[in-house]
C-alpha cells in the first residue's frame, strides 16, 4: 500500500475511533445524574454571577480559580455537561494519539482505548462521570495541547509564531488556576524547555521565558489564594506542622499504592511494552547481555506484582502481603529499582534523539504523583495525570517496535475484543445508575409531595458505579444541599438504603 492511501487509511480509522469515543462518554455522561459536590456548585452557580462566586470562593475556600468558576457555570446546565465530558475524553485521545504515534497507529490508538477504558475504578468514578471531577480533566486536555503545540517546537529549536504563543501562554495561565499538581507539572515543564534550548542553542527563547514566567505567577496566584491557606490550616494542623521530610516520608507508601499498585493493567502493559523493547534490542545486536537479562527480569516481576492481587483470591495458601501492601518492604524498595530501570532502557534501548523525549514524559508522569507527596489529601483524581502520561508513554514505546501485519492484525482483534468487554461492562453499570436514579426520583417527589414526612428513605446507587451518590449520617454539608437542590424539607432526615436483593430484581419487583 503507498504511503500516501496509509495515511488515509490511518486517519480514517482515527476519525472512526474518536467518533466511537465520543459516543461512549457521551452515552454514560448523559445517563449520570449530578452528585457529592456537584449539588452545592450547581445551587451555588444559580445564586449569583459566576465569576463573583468563584472570587468570592478563592477569598473564603480555594485557589483552584477556573475550576471553581467551571463548578458555578457548568453544574447547573446538564447537557452542556453531557458534551463537554465526551468532547474532553475525544480531544484527549487524538492528542495522545498525535504525540505518541507515527507508524504503528491502529494497534496504538486500540490500547489507548482498552487502557482508557479500564482504569481503576475510583479513578473512573471520580473523574469520568463526575461533573465536579471534570475539574481534573481540562487541565490534562489542556496541558496535552500545550504539548502538541510546543513539543516538536522545542525539540526543532524553533520560534513559533504570535499566535501559537498566545493560545500557549493562555493554556499555561489556566492550568496555574486550575490544579495544584498539573500547574507544578507545567512549570517544571517551561523550565526544562528553557534549559534544553539554552543547552542546544546557548541562548533563551523570550517566548520560553515567558513561558515559565506565566506558569509560575498562576501557580504562585494558586497557592496565595487566602481561603485555601485558611482551609488547610483549619482542617489539617498537624499537616501544616510537619517538615517537608516528614510530609514526604509520611506520604511515600502512598505514593507507591497509587503510582504502582493500585493501577495494576497500566502498570503491567507498560512493564510489558519496555520487554518488548528489549527484545527488539535484543534481535537487532543478536546478542544477550547481562543488562538485558536483569531489566528482563525487573520488568517481569512488575507483570507479576500487578496480577498479585487477582492470585491472592485464587492461591490463598500463599502470603502475598508483600506485594498487596504499599507498606511492605517490597514495595518500598522494588518500584524505586523499577523506576531505574524504565530510565536505564531508554538510554540502552532507544535511539539518542529520542532519548530526551522519552525521559521528559516519564518525569512529568512521576513529578505528578510526586508532588501530591506534599498535601495531606492524596486521592484517586490526583493520580489522573500520572495515568495519563504513562499511557502516552506506553504508545510511544509501541511506536518503536517493528509489528509484523500478521500480528498486528492478531493484537488488534484482541484488543477489540478486550475493548468490547470493557465497554459492555461500564454500559452496563452507567444504564443500571440511571434506572436507579430515576426511581430515586420517583422515591424524591414523593418526599416533595409530602414535605411533613419526618423522614425520606431513599435508594443507594450500586457500589463501583459513581462517586458520592450517597450521603453518611455525619455528612451534614451534602445532607443540607442535598435537599436544597431536589427542594426537599430541611428539617427531614434522610435515609439511603441498598437493597436486601440484587438491584435487577429489586428495579423489576417495584416494576422498574
Amino acid at each position: 500500500m503507498k504511503k500516501t492511501e496509509t495515511k488515509n487509511l490511518n486517519r480514517i480509522i482515527l476519525l472512526v475511533l474518536s467518533l466511537i469515543i465520543f459516543s461512549f462518554f457521551f452515552l454514560i455522561s448523559t445517563y449520570t445524574p449530578l452528585a457529592g459536590d456537584d449539588w452545592g456548585y450547581a445551587i451555588n452557580g444559580l445564586k449569583q454571577n459566576p465569576l463573583i462566586t468563584a472570587f468570592e470562593f478563592y477569598q473564603t475556600w480555594s485557589g483552584r480559580f477556573f475550576s471553581e468558576l467551571y463548578g458555578f457555570l457548568i453544574t447547573p446546565n446538564k447537557l452542556i455537561w453531557n458534551f463537554l465530558n465526551a468532547s474532553l475524553f475525544t480531544g484527549i485521545f487524538i492528542l495522545i494519539t498525535r504525540l505518541g504515534l507515527k507508524k504503528n497507529n491502529v494497534i496504538g490508538s486500540l490500547l489507548l482505548i482498552f487502557l482508557m477504558f479500564s482504569v481503576k475504578d475510583e479513578l473512573r468514578m471520580e473523574t469520568y462521570t463526575w461533573l465536579m471531577g471534570t475539574t481534573y480533566v481540562i487541565p490534562l486536555f489542556l496541558a496535552l495541547l500545550f504539548f502538541k503545540i510546543n513539543l516538536q517546537v522545542t525539540e526543532d529549536l524553533i520560534k513559533p509564531k504570535m499566535s501559537v504563543i498566545i493560545i500557549s501562554s493562555l493554556l499555561l495561565f489556566y492550568i496555574g488556576l486550575a490544579m495544584e499538581n498539573i500547574a507544578i507539572i507545567m512549570v517544571l515543564a517551561t523550565i526544562l524547555f528553557n534549559f534544553y534550548t539554552f543547552i542546544y542553542k546557548r541562548s533563551f527563547y523570550v517566548h520560553q521565558i515567558n513561558y515559565a514566567i506565566v506558569s509560575i505567577a498562576s501557580l504562585i496566584l494558586l497557592r496565595s489564594s487566602p481561603g485555601a491557606a485558611e482551609r488547610l490550616l483549619r482542617d489539617h494542623p498537624d499537616w501544616v506542622r510537619m517538615s517537608f521530610v516528614e510530609q514526604l516520608l509520611t506520604n511515600y507508601s502512598q505514593f507507591v499504592r497509587m503510582t504502582f499498585i493500585e493501577h495494576r493493567m497500566l502498570i503491567m502493559v507498560l512493564s510489558i511494552a519496555f520487554m518488548f523493547l528489549i527484545i527488539r534490542k535484543v534481535i537487532q545486536s543478536k546478542k544477550f547481555k547481562i543488562q538485558d537479562i536483569l531489566l528482563t527480569i525487573i520488568f517481569l516481576v512488575s507483570s507479576f506484582s500487578s496480577i498479585s492481587l487477582q492470585l491472592s483470591t485464587r492461591l490463598m495458601f500463599i502470603d502475598w502481603s508483600q506485594f498487596i501492601e504499599a507498606t511492605s518492604l517490597f514495595n518500598s524498595v522494588f518500584w524505586i529499582i523499577f523506576t531505574v530501570a524504565l530510565f536505564a532502557s531508554m538510554i540502552l534501548y532507544i535511539e539518542k534523539e529520542k532519548q530526551l523525549r522519552f525521559a521528559f514524559i516519564l518525569l512529568l508522569a512521576g513529578v505528578s504523583n510526586g508532588v501530591m507527596m506534599l498535601s495531606p489529601i492524596f486521592g484517586y483524581r490526583s493520580t489522573l495525570y500520572t495515568v495519563y502520561f504513562l499511557m502516552l508513554l506506553i504508545l510511544m514505546v509501541i511506536d518503536l517496535l517493528e509489528i509484523r501485519k500478521s500480528v498486528h492484525f492478531a493484537l488488534s482483534i484482541v484488543l477489540i475484543l478486550l475493548i468490547g468487554i470493557e465497554a459492555k461492562g461500564l454500559l452496563y453499570k452507567y444504564q443500571l445508575v440511571d434506572r436507579v436514579h430515576r426511581f430515586r426520583m420517583n422515591e424524591i417527589e414523593y418526599y416533595q409531595d409530602n414535605p411533613k414526612s419526618p423522614e425520606a428513605w431513599l435508594i443507594r446507587y450500586p457500589i463501583y458505579t459513581i462517586h458520592s451518590g450517597d450521603i453518611e449520617d455525619w455528612d451534614t454539608y451534602h445532607m443540607d444541599v442535598f435537599k436544597q437542590y431536589y427542594d426537599l424539607n430541611p428539617n427531614m432526615k434522610l435515609f439511603f438504603y441498598a437493597p436486601e436483593t440484587s438491584y435487577e430484581e429489586f428495579l423489576a419487583q417495584k416494576g422498574w
